[in-house]
């Protein structure tokens, strides 16, 4: 998403800004956007790999809810609605909110 675009959606991008520090905004595939932040709840992290190692749940599903738990914008039944029209969306949600929660983090020296 351009400069040009993301200034199109400052509105909601600014107060999520300011509310969470740490942002990834994505670019919803209808002319809208996705904000993403680290969960609210840091169990939701811990969760996410409970349930990728249990075979009740497929890897996809626990994408999902882990996705949901970091889409901070559009509202939750919206954002409900895009993961059922691109699936594919909770993947690239969920590899941003890992990043997020401290995946990123980098050795420094030995």
């Amino acid at each position: 998403m351009s400069a040009t675009e993301l200034e199109q959606h400052e509105d909601v991008i600014a107060p999520l800004r300011a509310t969470y520090r740490k942002i990834a905004v994505f670019d919803d595939l209808e002319g809208g956007v996705i904000v993403v932040a680290k969960p609210d709840n840091p169990r939701a992290y811990k969760e996410l790999f409970d349930q990728i190692n249990n075979s009740e749940f497929s890897t996809a599903d626990a994408y999902e809810a882990f996705a949901l738990e970091c889409i901070k914008h559009p509202e939750r039944s919206a954002a409900v609605r895009l993961l059922n029209e691109y699936p594919a969306i909770a993947n690239a949600v969920t590899r941003k909110g890992r990043e997020l929660c401290g995946e990123a983090v980098r050795e420094l020296g030995k």
